[in-house]
């Protein structure tokens, strides 16, 4: 007859087996489903879901003449920590442009990235550009971000349009008349709105932003000459530029009849490839008074 006691003895240890190999697994288990949650919250951590940021319309760079940046894009941090940003690229835009260190983006504010281009003009400009591509950096991890430009891009399609388009021919004498300078690009920005340059049928050349085209002590006076589609004007007295200092620009007529003068060289103003002036004619040369 078997013994009761012994039996206790040989199911003891099974159980106490069970029992350790029951908590043994349970803390395997668990280690494991915790492993597994680190992991995935540290690939989500390098992952972040995407910031909330918004983008403004691309504008000119209003300190280019000491800064030497053309353009800026707005750039709008909604949430409650800063953020880095940089700028990476814009939709079907293949100029090479640089841009500045990456921008800090305070909490509920715009900040600006700036950000210069000089098309090559080795491809036809864009009529527009729909999107631009952003890395976001900030305490939840790193994304890259799409965001669609509220404009289409336009400072940015119309500076190319100026610089590469190919407009209709200017002849001697087509200028005679009074230009307002709509649009300045470069340096001289400043002067878009207020730039008034005359040009004669006998080649002077008069310009002043102050009102003062037609007091007989304008800022400038130079001669000019047209030489292919070359606009030359030599000075003879201005404010800023010595006498017989030539600036030479390349000329042309767009669509809207406005003069697109885009700086080629020269002494004075000086000027860097992809400054542009874009004017529109306020007056024909005709009863005009004369300058002395």
């Amino acid at each position: 007859m078997p013994n009761a006691m012994s039996d206790r003895r040989v199911w003891l240890p099974v159980a106490v087996v069970a029992a350790v190999g029951l908590v043994v697994g349970l803390v395997v288990g668990v280690l494991v489903v915790g492993h597994t949650d680190l992991v995935s919250t540290g690939a989500a951590k390098e992952g972040a879901s995407e910031p909330s940021v918004g983008v403004g319309a691309i504008q000119q760079y209003p300190l280019r003449a000491s800064t030497g940046w053309d353009f800026e894009l707005p750039v709008h941090n909604p949430t409650n920590d800063p953020l880095q940003a940089d700028l990476l690229s814009f939709a079907g835009y293949v100029t090479p442009f640089k841009a500045d260190r990456t921008s800090r983006l305070e909490p509920h504010a715009w900040g600006m990235i700036r950000f210069s281009a000089t098309p090559s003009c080795d491809v036809a400009p864009l009529t527009s550009v729909s999107s631009v591509r952003l890395r976001i950096s900030g305490t939840g991890g790193r994304s890259e971000v799409t965001r669609a430009l509220p404009d289409s891009g336009r400072a940015l399609v119309e500076h190319d349009a100026a610089v590469c388009g190919v407009g209709s021919p200017v002849h001697p004498g087509d200028l005679a008349g009074v230009w307002l300078v709509e649009r300045a690009y470069g340096p001289d920005m400043y002067l878009a709105g207020s730039y008034l340059m005359r040009f004669t049928r006998d080649g002077s050349f008069e310009a002043d932003a102050d009102g003062r085209l037609f007091s007989g002590d304008p800022a400038v006076r130079s001669t000019y000459r047209i030489r292919d589609e070359l606009l030359e004007i030599t000075t003879r007295n201005s404010s800023g530029c010595g006498s017989g200092t030539l600036a030479t620009w390349r000329a042309s007529y767009d669509a809207a009849g406005r003069l697109v003068m885009v700086y080629v060289n020269g002494d004075c103003p000086e000027g860097d490839q992809g400054d542009v002036w874009v004017a529109r004619r306020v007056l024909h040369d005709e009863g005009l008074p004369r300058g002395d």
